[in-house]
């Protein structure tokens, strides 16, 4: 599935988040997308799932307008892993996963639909919480529920707002690996929003860079991930070691960091007096 973004505009009013996005995605691949805080990530993935409509410009899917799809036929196509998820309502973790067949399925939920559900909780490693409440469950088996659910949807596109959030290491590993593999073999288009420079480097075949409103850099790992680029983006030092292939990202604590806490770190006095 392709998907592509032409002169894609979008602000609050005069402040723009970010502004002449050109960017296409045709095949079935890992992408993640990078950026310092405030780059405006998360609102432009919600643009390319009609969560949010653009100032300006065209998301296309397949050569159609995003525009004219229905949220129930964008639902066969796409699915999305929001950073985080509203826990307020008790359903059981497997009718959870069992949403991401609504598209397909309607109110019926046949015996393959629970089989799918069933595969895709033992896959994220949650079949023995099945028929406990979602709501009982930490913020990291939230997160892996919701990639479950995204999978059984069974889209063509995925999206996935910040998946390793909340997750101890093994598991960041383990989904950004299932994530690069589910692409591959399924022939699946996953993109992510990632903040971790080394997890990204160490399985996306793609990394998108954003800044200053726009795209600053578009490759692979070894092609986005430079000395250069890190220090642009967010102001700090590194070092590149080539492990297994990849880039491996060593943050130095430099004067970068002494100046910025220089000027904005202030210190107080504590209460009471100097008698004793």
């Amino acid at each position: 599935m392709e998907i592509r973004l032409e002169d894609l505009s979008f602000s609050y009013g005069s402040v723009p988040v970010f502004k002449d996005i050109n960017l296409v995605i045709d095949k079935p691949e890992l992408v993640c997308i990078l950026g310092p805080n405030g780059a405006g990530k998360s609102t432009l993935m919600h643009c390319m799932n009609k969560l949010q409509a653009p100032t300006s410009g065209t998301v296309y899917l397949d050569g159609k307008d995003l525009k004219t799809y229905s949220l129930k036929d964008l639902a066969k196509l796409v699915s999305f892993v929001p950073h985080t998820e509203d826990t307020t309502f008790s359903m059981s973790v497997l009718d959870t996963v069992l949403t991401g067949r609504l598209p397909h399925a309607g109110t019926l939920t046949t015996q393959e639909d629970v089989l799918i559900a069933a595969e895709n909780l033992k896959l994220l490693g949650m079949q023995k919480y099945a028929m406990q409440g979602f709501d009982e469950l930490s913020a990291g088996q939230h997160q892996k529920v919701m990639i479950a659910r995204s999978l059984t949807q069974e889209p063509k596109l995925m999206l996935l707002d910040e998946p390793t959030a909340n997750l101890d290491v093994k598991y960041q590993m383990l989904v950004m690996r299932l994530l690069r593999d589910v692409a591959r073999l399924k022939g699946i288009t996953v993109v992510t929003i990632c903040h971790d420079l080394n997890v990204t480097s160490m399985y996306a075949d793609r990394v998108v860079m954003l800044y200053d409103h726009r795209i600053y850099a578009d490759g692979t790992p070894a092609e986005v991930l430079t000395e250069d680029n890190i220090k642009i983006l967010y102001g700090i030092e590194c070092q590149i070691i080539d492990i297994q292939g990849r880039p491996h990202i060593a943050l130095l604590d430099g004067d970068e960091l002494d100046s910025h806490l220089e000027d904005n770190l202030t210190i107080r006095p504590t209460s009471g007096t100097d008698d004793a």
